[in-house]
């Protein structure tokens, strides 16, 4: 039986841990005056305008609602100029650190694929790859102590750039489950020259309805960087779609124990653009 691929999304799918915004004072940076839960990152960065009260600090700009500045103002009075918003607790090692023996895991989501011939890999927003080291550690071992097998691949998506975009995010995600379906690695939004390890059946488990769309559109993702790809690659890539049954299937996780799953399963086809073909005349 051929090896499949599992890559797992973190936050909210293999665990949870107690991470939030702190509210500093500009005047004393280390002391946390409040922490606001991440759910409202997304509202922070656009929708909450309408309330006037913008924060800047480190290069970054804010915006908080009513019920969080008065959260803020409880036991002191601030001028909004005064305070910065951190995230520390997402990025500094020594924040994470602390936080693993309160992190909660979602190991149960592994067990259908106990005594299976699997390979598992991590395919997360996060960043910050560094600091994430011993709390990936943990995981780790965790995973190889319940299904025997060791995590090797692992990738931080947006790492490079703080990306807070969840369109770019799923994306990034759905090309590298490509990458693993086609054998070769995808650079300027073209197949290149740089073999990839390559399986014939990759899933993907995510929280994030975005990211599970972007690999359910995988076909689509393929066809469009076909027609950037030179004519020899295209040609071998072509021939592995035609010749094998190539599935991409994902799981959305519901936090249901019951049906802890949404899953959708597709077969990569040849593609039908005459375009891809013209080159070959």
């Amino acid at each position: 039986m051929e090896k499949s691929l599992h890559f797992f999304d973190l936050d909210y799918t293999l665990w949870k841990m107690d991470e939030k915004l702190a509210v500093i004072d500009k005047s004393s940076p280390q002391t946390v005056i409040y922490r606001i839960d991440p759910f409202e990152i997304s509202f922070m960065k656009d929708l909450y305008k309408s309330f006037d009260l913008k924060v800047e600090y480190n290069g970054n700009t804010w915006y908080l609602n009513d019920k969080i500045w008065d959260e803020i103002n409880k036991n002191k009075k601030y001028d909004i100029k005064d305070i910065g918003i951190s995230h520390r607790e997402f990025t500094d090692e020594q924040c994470l650190e602390k936080q693993i023996s309160t992190t909660e895991y979602f190991l149960s989501l592994l067990d259908h694929l106990k005594n299976k011939n699997i390979e598992i890999g991590f395919l997360t927003a996060r960043y910050d790859k560094k600091n994430n080291k011993k709390n990936i550690e943990v995981l780790v071992d965790k995973i190889d102590r319940k299904l025997h097998t060791r995590v090797y691949k692992m990738y931080f998506v947006n790492d490079m750039d703080d990306n807070h975009n969840s369109d770019i995010t799923a994306y990034r995600k759905a090309k590298i489950v490509l990458e693993y379906l086609i054998g070769y690695k995808i650079k300027g939004n073209k197949f290149v020259e740089l073999k990839q390890e390559k399986f014939n059946n990759v899933s993907l488990y995510d929280d994030e309805i975005q990211n599970i769309e972007g690999v359910n559109n995988l076909q689509f993702l393929l066809e469009t960087i076909l027609l950037r790809t030179d004519v020899d690659i295209k040609r071998d890539i072509l021939q592995r779609v035609k010749n094998n049954k190539l599935y991409y299937t994902t799981y959305l996780i519901t936090q249901n124990k019951v049906n802890p799953f949404i899953i959708n399963e597709q077969i990569l086809l040849p593609p039908n653009h005459i375009k891809l073909f013209e080159n070959f005349k």
